[in-house]
């Protein structure tokens, strides 16, 4: 796994190579990629043969569109050198030198133009950018006229090279209130999104996608991290090609925080296609400082899910709404701090709640966040287990001992 640490001074892009916090975060793990011509139909063709100019190409970060029959289809390379879909009977690509090849079942439309879209960035920094411009309302006009806010959707292949990632980031502001932030965003298919003119919430993954605020001109149904603009924010990112996590240090001691992707699935890909998870600091119009702030989460994939669960040393079962650290946790010595002043770590996992209990379904895990009660920890600190490190990082403002998460870096 990836990560950095930095300081940006501001919520949004300034221009002229000054970047904000998403800007920072593109720069870091994110390409607009290349797009190339791999191909013209002309009725007749089936057969195409190509190279691309940029290599090497990380596993399923390459993308070829095509027309056949009027219909627009897309297809991503699997991770193992290969291409599948509708109307294609064998399809390679050597990632390494770009030489591939595509045949069809049927020809090309006549003077359709076949493109490929990839990036060359290392693994696990390659979250591929397929929609990018300045922030636009629910009716495509622009949000916050003359200001460079961005929205933003980004894909990755998963831990198996064949999954669809794909999440979004909107900046929006209403500074008369105190409020800048991020809406977040899941898209839960593969299909053909034309990124010029759709929005940021093209396909987007649940019903409540429609709720926009035109006073605050945001998606207020959607996670969001709420930030403080013209000031030093402190920033971790932490990324894979299952998911990305975001930490911005905001107004000096608070710990905004977004988790964005897949989680880890329990069941196989096949039952479980899409685990798609977004964690963030509340939800609707709030500002950095509200103190009402708590995590929440939207889940979609046939259901809507807001709880997290871990288990305690006792065994047992501790469920929560809508929080992912400041849970009610017994004051168990064995918990606050062991006995040979070693640190535990816990798992931490998503469940059904449209589930009566005790019929709570686990669907999966979160990707590198645990649980981390403990007295003799603070913000910011990082600890060692092992081979691996975690940045130590608290429920926003609230510094119990129960209110604390541990981050994997490494």
């Amino acid at each position: 796994m990836a990560w950095t640490t930095g300081t940006v001074s501001y919520f949004a892009d300034q221009g002229g190579g000054v970047l904000g916090l998403l800007g920072k975060l593109l720069e870091w793990c994110a390409s607009v990629g290349y797009e190339e011509t791999i191909g013209t139909g002309n009725g007749v063709l089936t057969t195409f043969n190509f190279t691309l100019t940029n290599t090497p190409i990380p596993r399923g970060q390459c993308r070829i569109r095509y027309k056949i029959a009027g219909v627009d289809y897309e297809t991503w390379e699997d991770g193992e050198g290969a291409f599948s879909g509708e109307k294609i009977s064998t399809a390679t690509l050597d990632r390494s030198t770009g030489i591939g090849s595509i045949i069809f079942t049927e020809p090309l439309d006549n003077a359709y133009v076949m493109k490929a879209k990839y990036t060359t960035a290392t693994e696990e920094q390659d979250w591929l950018i397929l929609h990018q411009r300045t922030t636009r309302k629910a009716d495509g006009t622009e949000a916050f006229p003359g200001i460079l806010l961005q929205e933003v959707i980004l894909k990755n292949a998963g831990v198996s090279f064949k999954d669809f990632v794909g999440i979004g980031m909107r900046e929006w502001q209403y500074p008369s209130s105190q409020r800048w932030g991020w809406n977040l965003n899941l898209y839960k298919s593969k299909n053909v999104v034309d990124e010029a003119a759709n929005s940021w919430n093209f396909n987007s993954a649940w019903s409540g996608k429609s709720t926009y605020d035109l006073t605050n001109n945001n998606y207020s149904n959607h996670p969001s991290i709420y930030l403080k603009d013209a000031e030093q924010i402190k920033y971790w990112f932490i990324s894979n090609k299952r998911r990305i996590i975001v930490i911005a240090r905001t107004a000096s001691t608070l710990y905004m925080s977004a988790y964005l992707g897949f989680g880890k699935r329990i069941a196989t890909p096949a039952q479980y296609p899409q685990p798609n998870l977004l964690v963030g600091n509340s939800y609707g119009n709030k500002s950095f400082s509200d103190t009402t702030l708590t995590y929440c989460a939207k889940v979609v994939d046939g259901a809507f899910v807001n709880k997290f669960f871990s288990i305690k040393p006792n065994g047992q079962v501790l469920v929560t709404a809508d929080t992912l650290e400041g849970w009610t946790w017994t004051n168990d010595g064995t918990v606050k701090k062991t006995t040979n002043n070693k640190i535990n770590l816990f798992p931490l996992y998503v469940i059904n709640n449209t589930q009566a209990q005790p019929m709570y379904e686990v669907l999966y895990e979160l990707d590198g966040v645990y649980l981390c009660p403990n007295e003799g920890i603070v913000a910011e600190d990082t600890i060692t287990i092992g081979a691996d490190t975690y940045l130590i990082v608290p429920d926003i403002y609230r510094t119990n001992f129960d209110n604390y998460m541990a981050i994997k870096l490494e």
